[in-house]
Order: C-alpha cells, then sequence, then structure tokens
C-alpha cells in the first residue's frame, strides 16, 4: 500500500514539474528572458492566474484542467520542436538539484504512508483547505455562491462562507489533482506541499545566483536546500498554512525582481515578468502580498532619491 502511494506521489510530483517547466519555458521565450531557474516558477505562477481567472468566470474546474492540459501538449510541441535537448537538460538539473527534498519527504511517505501525511501537523487548517479544494473540485463559481439554496449538506454550507470570503486561489490549485479514482486526497495535499518546496528551493537558488555571481553550482545547490530545510519553511510546512507555504518561493523571487534589477530604464519584458510574479503573489496570498509591495514601493522610492 505504502509503495503504490509513494510512486503516485513520486509520478505526481514529476508530472507538476514537468508541466509547470514546459509552460514556464515557452512564456519566458515570447519574453526573452532566459534563466534555468525561472521557468518553473513563470509556469506555477501563470497556473494561478489563469486557474484563479477562469474559475470566477464561472468555468468548472475539469474544464480548467482540460484547457491547462491542452496548453501542456502545446507547450510540449513546441519543446520537442525547438530546443530539446536543452530543456531536457534544464530538467534533469532541476531534478537534481532537488534530490534532498525527494529523499526525505516522499521516503516518508513510504516509511510511514498516511500516518504521517494526514495525522501531523495542524489539522483545522487541512480541513480548512481541504473543504475549500472538495468544494472547487465538484461546483462552479456561481454553484457555490447559491449553494445555500440547492444543497442540505451542512458541510457544504459550513464552508461554502468560507470559501466566499477567504482567499481560495491555493485551494483551486490543489484541486486540479483532486481525482479520487487515482489519488487519495490528503496525498494530494501533501503532494502539493512538496511542489511549494520545490518552488522555494529554485526562487532561493535564483536569488543566490543574482546575488553571489562567483557562486558555483556546488555552493547554490546545498546553500538552497539548507534553507529550504530550514525552521522557518519547515515550520509553515509542518502547520499547514497552504497559501504561504504556496507564496513563500513567489515572494523570494518577487524581491530578487526588485533588487537585482533597473527599473530607471523601461524594460517591456521585465515589467510583464514582475506583473505576473505580482498577480500570483496577490492572489495567492494577499495580505503579506500587500505588504511586499507597500515595502517594495518604498525601496524603490528611496533607491531613486539615492
Amino acid at each position: 500500500m505504502f509503495l503504490v502511494e509513494f510512486l503516485n506521489s513520486l509520478i505526481a510530483i514529476t508530472f507538476l514539474i514537468c508541466f509547470t517547466y514546459s509552460i514556464g519555458t515557452n512564456f519566458l521565450k515570447i519574453i526573452n528572458i532566459n534563466n534555468s531557474f525561472t521557468s518553473i516558477i513563470a509556469g506555477y505562477c501563470l497556473i494561478i492566474i489563469i486557474t484563479n481567472t477562469l474559475f470566477f468566470l464561472d468555468f468548472k474546474i475539469q474544464v480548467i484542467r482540460n484547457f491547462l492540459l491542452l496548453l501542456f501538449i502545446i507547450s510540449l510541441f513546441f519543446i520537442y520542436k525547438y530546443h530539446l535537448k536543452e530543456n531536457i537538460l534544464n530538467l534533469l538539473k532541476i531534478f537534481l538539484n532537488q534530490i534532498p527534498i525527494y529523499i526525505f519527504l516522499l521516503l516518508t511517505i513510504f516509511i510511514y504512508g498516511e500516518q504521517f501525511y494526514i495525522f501531523r501537523g495542524n489539522h483545522y487548517d487541512t480541513i480548512n483547505y481541504t473543504a475549500m479544494s472538495l468544494l472547487s473540485a465538484n461546483f462552479s463559481y456561481s454553484e457555490i455562491a447559491q449553494i445555500h439554496l440547492t444543497q442540505n449538506n451542512q458541510f457544504f454550507l459550513d464552508f461554502s462562507g468560507m470559501f466566499l470570503h477567504d482567499r481560495p486561489t491555493v485551494s483551486l490549485i490543489i484541486s486540479l489533482l483532486y481525482l479520487p479514482k487515482i489519488f487519495d486526497l490528503f496525498l494530494v495535499n501533501y503532494i502539493f506541499k512538496i511542489f511549494f518546496l520545490v518552488i522555494v528551493q529554485q526562487s532561493f537558488s535564483y536569488f543566490l545566483c543574482k546575488m553571489y555571481e562567483d557562486f558555483g553550482k556546488i555552493k547554490i545547490f546545498i546553500i538552497s536546500n539548507i534553507f529550504t530545510f530550514s525552521f522557518f519553511t519547515l515550520y509553515i510546512f509542518e502547520i499547514d498554512a497552504y497559501s504561504q507555504l504556496g507564496s513563500l518561493g513567489i515572494s523570494i523571487f518577487f524581491l530578487s525582481i526588485i533588487i537585482f534589477n533597473d527599473f530607471k530604464n523601461f524594460d517591456r519584458n521585465l515589467i510583464i515578468f514582475l506583473s505576473l510574479i505580482s498577480s500570483a503573489f496577490f492572489l495567492i496570498y494577499p495580505e503579506q502580498a500587500f505588504v511586499y509591495f507597500v515595502l517594495t514601493f518604498m525601496y524603490l522610492l528611496y533607491k531613486d532619491y539615492k
């Protein structure tokens, strides 16, 4: 049983990385930005924006899933047609960079199984996020808004209000893999938590690459993985703060773009890229994003004045 869960998790996390990389790398080609650490983050942000926008335009999650799969197939076609070898090598580098994450967290599934990924952490937040994911997996936005007229189930009635007034974006993203015939729902939650750590590792690698240009690949590998397994990151991981965990990598990447780029000269591609990152950050965790935006504005004013 644990072996099946382990293999399902390995397949799912591999798919998520290939999925986000394929979409992200094609987008970056369009705006002429090239950095091996940015593709997964760009793809992840695109998926956040597309999923959130389409869902609140009243498309069901099944339609959104199919649309994203179509986008993935188109992206694979362009990767196959142009720079196939380069992209395969980049993907292999990404997987190698994150070996500690896979070994430690996927092996916990193999060794401990559901006792580990269901009953650890903050069950209050887990239930809230899982309930919102279940709602979005089964109902459109308009159906959730009017669920009190169509459903007598107290579970749906209780959590529909939370869905409408909370920040449901991370639950929408997770619900894309809510396929009960293939994956256990709580296993999907855990798979996304691992994926969010992958985003953190990639973002911090990008930060180190920009901060210390003389750093070799080994140094970046060691330090970025130490950061990924540091106290604060694992604390968020353990308390099941999905929104904060899902936005942590984006916040690091957002700050890296602000710090290491010159905005005095107008660069359309950079502005498009920053808009993508900022929008995804705000959608997934608006409270934290707002604080970052204010501090960033103050920093840029000071930098310009100086």
